[in-house]
């Protein structure tokens, strides 16, 4: 997989002479870009034969025996697959500090378009094979995030996230279409002892 991450990070102090006013503001500002290109292949026994190992048998599972101790039947290459995948992201986040340092927040926006494309070339069967390529998709995700100090000792935290994880991996639907990248959503509440 190659990844290239361009980002410029930004920081700004107001109010640096006072204890209680003085805050810092980080904004990262940035783009990611990532291709995948997996190629595998599909193994199986030739049309009308199979390897069988009875369930009620509670021997070991020998590789390259059957059940009855004659030898497995080959296996053949039967098909052949390419999966190129693209996820490009741009993104925003802002991270400040109020109060003494008492109060962060964190805050950001991303928004990413994934494609992809999968190529399966029947060896055995080549009316098996198929050339599909999801139309792109588009999809915007965020954070939002607040830590308090209540004392030196003590802080309480929230945050809400989501995520977006690309289907790098090639996986298909019952229907043989690329599925679409897998959206992850979590909320936290915590209160942090140190």
């Amino acid at each position: 997989r190659q990844m290239c991450i361009r980002d410029r990070n930004y920081n700004v102090d107001t109010f640096e002479d006072s204890k209680w006013f003085g805050m810092t503001h980080n904004v990262l500002l940035g783009r990611s870009d990532e291709y995948s290109d997996r190629k595998g292949f599909t193994n199986a026994t030739a049309e009308g034969l199979n390897n069988y190992k009875s369930p009620t048998d509670s021997s070991y599972i020998r590789f390259g025996t059957q059940g009855d101790g004659s030898p497995d039947v080959g296996m053949n290459r039967i098909a052949n697959t390419r999966n190129e995948a693209w996820n490009q992201g741009s993104y925003a986040v802002y991270q400040g500090t109020w109060l003494d340092d008492r109060i962060t927040v964190v805050a950001g926006k991303r928004r990413d378009r994934n494609d992809n494309h999968v190529l399966t070339v029947g060896i055995e069967n080549p009316a098996s094979s198929s050339d599909v390529d999801r139309d792109p998709q588009t999809k915007e995700t965020s954070q939002l995030g607040i830590s308090l100090k209540l004392t030196r000792e003590i802080s309480v935290f929230a945050l809400e996230a989501d995520g977006l994880v690309p289907n790098f991996e090639g996986l298909r639907d019952g229907n043989g279409q690329p599925i679409d990248a897998t959206l992850a959503k979590s909320k936290e509440l915590s209160l942090i002892h140190i």
